[in-house]
């Protein structure tokens, strides 16, 4: 059915800008402590792709949703660790 092919090919690009903002994220986590908290902006912007990329994949897979939400609150918790802070209102 073309729901199928369609509900595929959403995973697909979900899978393919997670894994994008996942990099991302990952770099700027693992860069020193000056220029870490020079990039929180860029941090924010891929933590905020991701969180919406989790709303998107309960569309698509519930499964998939879990898994993202417990990689991103995983990644999340690094970023805070490392002194991160998110804009005032979003915490």
């Amino acid at each position: 059915a073309a729901s199928d092919v369609y509900k595929r090919q959403g995973e697909e690009y979900l899978k393919k800008v997670w894994t994008n903002a996942t990099q991302y994220l990952n770099y700027y986590l693992s860069l020193s402590n000056d220029r870490f908290l020079q990039s929180q902006n860029d941090c924010i912007r891929q933590i905020m792709i991701m969180q919406s990329v989790c709303d998107v994949a309960g569309m698509v897979s519930p499964q998939l949703q879990k898994s993202y939400e417990k990689q991103l609150n995983a990644l999340y918790t690094l970023y805070r660790g490392r002194g991160g802070s998110m804009p005032q209102g979003n915490q």
